[in-house]
């Protein structure tokens, strides 16, 4: 249970340290209430990075290459549609 928080919240904490200016505690609570509040959009960050790799390992190795990049771009989209209805 304790690893499914730590996943959630290092889905959030890392573009809420180049959105705002506060502090790792502050950074770390509201990364934790986000990722709880917007659980749907946290979910599908999950099940899109886990389809992406599953499809570059068991249907064309070399989409591992692009996979990187569209994990990223996917959860940009994501990232900024939360992030501006908040």
């Amino acid at each position: 249970m304790l690893s499914v928080i730590f996943v959630f919240v290092a889905l959030y904490v890392f573009p809420l340290l180049a959105w705002t200016d506060a502090d790792l505690k502050k950074t770390l609570a509201l990364a934790f209430v986000m990722s709880f509040k917007n659980f749907g959009w946290t979910l599908l960050m999950l099940t899109s990075a886990a389809l992406f790799i599953t499809a570059a390992l068991f249907v064309f190795w070399p989409l591992l290459f692009v996979s990187v990049g569209g994990i990223a771009y996917v959860h940009a989209k994501i990232l900024a549609f939360v992030f501006f209805t908040v």
